[in-house]
């Protein structure tokens, strides 16, 4: 919205692009190439959301959000979203091991 109250258009991108940019969000995750927005080109992941926090880094100190943000932005591009984590679990720590992270981790909810 600052962008264009400043008189800079957004980038022209077609519903299906977007459309499809989600689809293969959902489908490849932080692991994969991302379709970013400003210049319809693909990226990898990680790259994509450095440069999208660094974009909105003047919004999120105004916000007083960034102490929230960034470290759980840092947590999914080191460790991975939940769903990657509890599939890696298994491999470094057994079954047991699994079901001690779901039961800690619902024990904390």
């Amino acid at each position: 919205m600052r962008e264009a109250a400043a008189g800079r258009p957004a980038p022209e991108r077609t519903p299906e692009s977007l459309d499809g940019a989600g689809w293969h969000a959902a489908r490849y995750g932080m692991d994969g190439i991302l379709h970013d927005p400003a210049t319809g080109l693909s990226r990898p992941a990680g790259e994509l959301v450095a440069s999208m926090l660094a974009a909105l880094a003047p919004v999120m100190d105004e916000l007083g959000d960034t102490r929230a943000v960034v470290p759980l932005v840092d947590r999914l591009l080191n460790e991975g979203n939940g769903a990657e984590r509890r599939r890696r679990h298994p491999a470094e720590h057994g079954r047991s091991g699994l079901i001690a992270m779901i039961a800690a981790a619902s024990a904390a909810a």
